[in-house]
């Protein structure tokens, strides 16, 4: 199957972290309909994490959305609000479970990190993953 690598790390090393990222640069276009319905969309994805199929295997989720209120590959006009929205429906979903996020590296003025809203998200996430391969001269 195509989650065989991770079941085989986790039984072979059971104290590092799996998480399933959702999205990503060619899949961040869905992000703006699932956002619509913050709670539905978490609870998909926790349906999701959580299936007996792959029990105990996944520690949480990585939300990867590129990019929350600005342009990546496809844009998105789902407003600032939208990311914490999210992540506040997805942290309730996943309680204790790890809640991360692949962010943007662009803080320019008027950039990426000023389109949403990720100083009110950070308080439902545990940690966000800065994407450093954006940085450029």
């Amino acid at each position: 199957t195509v989650l065989s690598p991770a079941p085989q790390l986790k039984a072979k090393y059971p104290h590092i972290k799996v998480l399933w990222s959702f999205g990503g640069w060619t899949w961040s276009g869905g992000f703006t309909d699932a956002v619509k319905n913050p709670a539905a969309f978490a609870k998909s994805c926790h349906d999701l994490v959580e299936d007996p199929r792959w029990a105990d295997v996944f520690d949480g989720i990585d939300l990867d959305w590129e990019y929350p209120n600005a342009c990546g590959l496809s844009c998105d006009s789902s407003g600032p609000a939208a990311l914490k929205n999210m992540v506040q429906a997805m942290r309730a979903q996943f309680g204790t479970d790890l809640v991360t996020a692949a962010i943007t590296a662009d803080a320019s003025s008027g950039g990426k990190l000023d389109a949403a809203d990720y100083a009110g998200a950070a308080q439902y996430f545990d940690w966000y993953n800065v994407m450093t391969y954006d940085f450029f001269a």
